[in-house]
């Protein structure tokens, strides 16, 4: 419990035997009520493991991180629920970071561009770079009350009520999941805070490229996001 609140974290996962121990590990803070994995048609030992962890696990079939994160906040009972990712990317003691802002927000992003809290290879300069644009853009479309600097960021900690008012509208499916509900609080006219948070380097096999050019079509979504969704 936070402040009288439960407190839920989220978190989707696809084959991360080697380090969703660690990571539920890591966000099981006292103040943590309930870890929630999503397994998306893992094939290895990552929802064993998850159980022993003691955290609870729900099932998406439809492959995708989209699809995975959208049900592992719609498997949420918090008052507070944390969306984090399960390869050690994140860590859990930023979630005190976050919450110190939510008594003055809907939602709280974190921020991964940061140099500082960026650890050795976590991310590359055209990520970061166009992060910094697709921010600004989204800025603009929205209006000053904003101020982005990371549009692709998973971690974030989200008020249930006002969660609700957007679960219900979460479709994206793939990797460029994450700007959605961003873009929905915004329509919303939520408030909106972003903080820096670390940003390490994943633990396990990536699922996804990470040349130029496979960065380049995840930022044309986003930008078809920003505009058309």
């Amino acid at each position: 419990m936070y402040k009288g609140k439960k407190v839920s974290v989220v978190m989707p996962a696809y084959n991360e035997e080697d380090a969703i121990v660690q990571v539920i590990n890591d966000f099981n803070k006292e103040f943590v009520d309930e870890i929630i994995v999503c397994d998306n048609n893992s094939t290895d030992g990552t929802v064993e493991l998850a159980k022993q962890a003691g955290a609870k696990v729900v099932y998406e079939k439809r492959q995708g991180q989209g699809y995975a994160c959208i049900a592992a906040l719609k498997a949420a009972t918090g008052d507070l629920i944390f969306l984090t990712e399960s390869d050690t990317t994140f860590l859990g003691k930023d979630m005190v970071k976050l919450l110190q802002y939510i008594d003055d927000a809907d939602i709280v992003l974190g921020s991964r561009v940061n140099k500082p809290l960026i650890g050795l290879k976590a991310m590359n300069w055209w990520t970061q770079w166009g992060n910094f644009a697709l921010s600004a853009i989204l800025q603009v479309r929205f209006g000053t009350k904003y101020c982005f600097d990371d549009v692709g960021v998973t971690f974030r900690v989200f008020r249930k009520e006002s969660l609700d008012k957007i679960k219900s509208h979460l479709r994206i499916g793939g990797s460029d999941f994450c700007i959605e509900p961003t873009i929905l609080a915004c329509k919303k006219k939520m408030r909106i805070i972003q903080v820096p948070t670390w940003y390490t380097s994943r633990r396990g096999l990536t699922k996804q490229s990470v040349s130029i050019y496979d960065s380049i079509k995840i930022g044309w979504k986003h930008l078809l996001h920003i505009f058309f969704r």
